[in-house]
């Protein structure tokens, strides 16, 4: 399998020079110039003429520079079989720890692999506070227990691309998106640790904490609140019908559960599509089959469980419906842990 480091920089110093020197032994080179200006293109020229070197005319973002590297891997190598290790440019990234992240996801090659810091290490306290809330958040969103959400070492195999390119987002959020994507699409994510590096009190970084942050709260917002409105039309929808339908109704439980999960179920696949994830309209067919996949199982086993309990142990339809949602979302997170878990076993 082909190794290739994706390098995205933006002002960049010597470096970046050092980084990509140290990878060309085990890797393709791929650099992103993300609009760094005229005045750093004698750092760019110094990297040698084996590598491609990418640029965007105006500073775009790490995530639209991340989509820019991976749309160019994508072509380029369309005929081969590949890995993709993303690496900041800045020295917080070490060869080794590149090609450990890198050889675990070619033995797991349908997972995302994540450099992860170890931040007891570190006395960054901008660091270890912003990765608490973005793990905090990340729990409560998608029940990935991820301990370094915003690490930019990450390695991938071509069979994530398409998705990978399909992510919202064009600066830091972008990192936040692909592991909220992966996740709702039942991809394991398996962490590796790496070297926690701080270089000059971490003075190279062009992370802005406050607008940054605030970028990557939005996006935990939207995901969250696309599970909320779609729970809430679900039982308000089933309150409803099983209001209005007469009690001598046959099958009226079944029937209400059946109709408000399938309107719930469009809903949220709606406000994924078109306000979460902003996928593109000709390629959703294949995120549209395994959502509704997953949602026919959980419908089956929703409708089943709450006709159990109120037709035949005869209890009140809205306690009913409450208690199954919340069984079946622990079994949900359940079943997502011994996915992960599991992942991580056939790796190590």
């Amino acid at each position: 399998m082909e190794y290739i480091a994706l390098i995205p920089s933006y002002q960049p110093d010597d470096l970046l020079v050092k980084t990509v020197l140290r990878c060309m032994q085990s890797f393709h080179i791929v650099v992103v110039n993300d609009g760094s200006g005229p005045e750093y293109d004698s750092v760019f020229n110094m990297i040698p003429k084996a590598c491609t070197v990418l640029r965007h005319n105006t500073n775009r973002g790490k995530g639209a520079a991340l989509k820019t590297g991976l749309k160019y891997i994508q072509e380029a190598f369309k005929d081969k079989e590949y890995a993709v290790v993303t690496i900041d440019g800045d020295g917080q990234h070490t060869y080794e720890d590149a090609l450990k992240v890198i050889q675990k996801a070619e033995k797991q090659p349908d997972c995302l692999i994540l450099g992860s810091r170890n931040f007891k290490q570190t006395d960054q306290k901008k660091s270890v506070f912003g990765n608490f809330v973005a793990r905090t958040l990340m729990r409560l969103s998608t029940g990935n227990n991820i301990y370094d959400t915003q690490t930019g070492l990450r390695a991938f195999t071509y069979k994530n691309i398409e998705n990978l390119l399909e992510i919202e987002g064009n600066r830091y959020e972008y990192e936040t998106n692909m592991i909220l994507y992966l996740s709702r699409e039942r991809i394991p994510i398996i962490e590796v640790p790496i070297a926690t590096i701080y270089l000059d009190n971490n003075s190279r970084s062009h992370y802005n904490p406050l607008r940054d942050s605030l970028r990557i709260f939005k996006q935990f917002m939207k995901f969250a609140m696309s599970s909320i409105i779609g729970f809430l039309v679900d039982f308000g929808l089933f309150a409803l019908l099983c209001a209005i339908f007469p009690d001598d109704m046959a099958l009226k439980t079944i029937v209400a559960n059946i109709i408000a999960r399938i309107v719930a179920s469009v809903v949220n696949f709606t406000i994924n599509m078109f306000f979460v994830f902003k996928l593109k309209r000709g390629k959703t067919l294949k995120y549209a089959i395994k959502y509704f996949i997953l949602a026919g199982v959980n419908m089956g086993l929703n409708t089943a469980f709450v006709a159990l309990l109120v037709d035949v142990a005869g209890w009140n339809n809205m306690v009913a419906k409450l208690l199954v949602e919340a069984i079946l979302f622990v079994a949900s997170y359940i079943v997502q842990k011994i996915i992960v878990i599991r992942a991580k076993r056939k790796v190590e």
